[in-house]
């Protein structure tokens, strides 16, 4: 289009210099030199007006050429720039929609735990109301327990009057006196203490054998690895005794270890001596024999005094006499106090019971102490009071009452 534009003027000037042209020829023909001349000279002037004229035009078509490219590319950078921001704005758009949407939530949990700092404003309040009434009950139960304790002074004065006046009557019984050391066992049966019916000892055999009637030397074997596993092995803590002179009307206390529990209670406390362990065994035995074989030995509790570990007094082993000379001999706390098993079958005759036992007591004399005499035996039915035998002795007994 430029270039079309550039053709016509030029094409129409190059016309007027013809024409031009044309009048100083005639002018020239017709003799006419003095308007030639000047005619020429305009003639001249106007061809060189018409040069500089058309290399302006040519030099202002360029000009406008660079202006309409640079305004293409502008043009081209505006569309860009424009959709560009238009994608912008989307995108702002969107990110102030979900500011405002995220606004919102936080609003509402702004809402939520204001009402919930509310709520433990208001806890607050009654914990230090709870508080101020606790510290008034402290201070009024801190003045009752002085009250208390007054009383148990008191008390504790007429318990001493009343065990001198007990001590009185047990001076005044000499085989109650004869038996001091059997604490224990002078108040109670023995099926206070082999209380093989009783639910921890039910729940043990339970667990070892379920509806399996097993062979009765195999399952004495199990209660005694069952008893090393779950009864830890202590020694007694000693209980106070109370005495009275009735010479000058003194009370005095003195410790005894001698105290038997039942075998409930060490299963449930998991802990107990030689004398507790034994309890437990025959327990669990009987409650074994009489489940599954409808009928059991004589088991018995043998306890033996002497001097042992740490001023241990007291020790205790099974003793199991089934007749037709037979028996066995167990003590579980023997393994945890020396570190070796002492289980033993025995034909029932004097001579190799003594000689079982007699064997038994050497073994853990050169452990654990001296334990030359026997207490007293405990059975399923019925205590014996021996008032620390001898061994000899002791097996004469077991004769004597046809075991």
């Amino acid at each position: 289009m430029d270039t079309k534009l550039l053709q016509i003027v030029s094409l129409f000037a190059l016309t007027i210099i013809l024409v031009n042209a044309a009048v100083i020829l005639v002018y020239y023909n017709t003799g006419k030199s003095t308007e030639f001349n000047q005619l020429m000279n305009e003639y001249r002037s106007l061809f060189s007006n018409y040069t500089s004229l058309n290399q302006s035009f040519i030099n202002s078509l360029d000009i406008i050429q660079q202006l309409r490219m640079e305004l293409f590319s502008l043009n081209s950078t505006y569309i860009s720039t424009k959709q560009s921001c238009e994608q912008t704005i989307s995108n702002l758009t969107e990110k102030i929609s979900a500011l405002n949407s995220e606004n919102e939530g936080l609003f509402s949990n702004l809402t939520t735990t204001q009402i919930e700092l509310n709520m433990t404003k208001n806890q607050l309040a009654n914990l230090q109301n709870n508080f101020t009434k606790l510290l008034l009950n402290y201070s009024a139960l801190n003045q009752s327990y002085f009250s208390l304790l007054n009383n148990y002074n008191a008390l504790m004065s007429t318990y001493l009057q009343l065990g001198a006046k007990l001590s009185e009557i047990s001076n005044s019984l000499s085989l109650i006196s004869n038996l001091t050391t059997l604490r224990g066992m002078i108040t109670q049966s023995s099926s206070s203490y082999i209380d093989y019916n009783s639910q921890p000892i039910v729940e043990a055999i339970k667990q070892l054998f379920g509806s399996n009637k097993e062979n009765p030397y195999t399952a004495e074997y199990k209660i005694y690895n069952f008893i090393k596993s779950n009864i830890t092995f202590n020694y007694p803590l000693p209980y106070n005794v109370i005495t009275y002179n009735p010479t000058d009307g003194t009370v005095s206390y003195k410790e005894d270890a001698f105290y038997l529990r039942s075998a409930s209670e060490v299963m449930t406390s998991g802990i107990g001596d030689g004398k507790d362990e034994a309890i437990v065994f025959a327990s669990m035995l009987e409650n074994f024999y009489l489940t599954y074989w409808g009928g059991a030995p004589n088991i018995y509790v043998v306890i033996l005094n002497g001097t042992g570990i740490h001023g241990y007094r007291y020790h205790g082993f099974l003793l199991v006499l089934y007749g037709k000379g037979k028996a066995s001999l167990f003590d579980p706390a023997a393994s945890q106090i020396m570190g070796q098993d002492y289980t033993e079958l025995v034909q029932a005759d004097p001579t190799d019971i003594y000689g079982a036992v007699s064997s038994y007591i050497a073994r853990i004399n050169s452990y654990i102490g001296t334990y030359n005499n026997v207490v007293g035996m405990i059975g399923v039915n019925n205590v014996y009071y021996l008032n620390n035998t001898d061994i000899k002795g002791f097996i004469n007994f077991l004769y004597s009452i046809g075991s």
